[in-house]
């Protein structure tokens, strides 16, 4: 009961209430026992879930405990979802991000015209950055 007086049941998502993690739900189960809400409903379903495997949101909601919209399987399901719908931390969205996408465009562009430890200064990054990005090591994404 205690469980359930925290979801807000709608037609769709379901949210949790209570307090969050990352914008993930968490229940306390016992005290200094912390769960994520979404794999807890599941247990509480009945749901086996493998040591090893994870709980993915296919609405995409971390608060959301609607078990219609959760699936269990291995992160390696996991990840090429987040990147397919644009969910990854990518480019200039990383939090270690020193350039952004027209930035990097600018450095491909140039390329050829400048020595790599010249254009890792005008941009304030490392030659060795710079010869990555030309690589398309780094920055891969980009199509341009």
């Amino acid at each position: 009961q205690a469980f359930w007086a925290k979801v807000h049941r709608t037609d769709d998502c379901w949210e949790w209430l209570g307090a969050r993690s990352h914008g993930y739900g968490n229940f306390l189960i016992a005290p200094g026992q912390w769960r994520a809400a979404h794999r807890v409903i599941l247990e509480l379903l009945g749901v086996t879930i493998p040591l090893a495997a994870i709980v993915m949101h296919t609405c995409d909601h971390r608060a959301c405990v609607n078990p219609v919209h959760l699936r269990v399987g291995p992160q390696r399901d996991n990840m090429p979802d987040m990147l397919k719908k644009g969910r990854s931390a990518r480019g200039s969205r990383h939090g270690c991000a020193r350039l952004t996408e027209t930035q990097v465009r600018a450095i491909r562009s140039q390329i050829g015209t400048m020595s790599y430890r010249s254009l890792g200064k005008q941009y304030h990054v490392s030659a060795a950055t710079v010869c990555l990005i030309a690589q398309r090591k780094r920055w891969s994404h980009l199509v341009s």
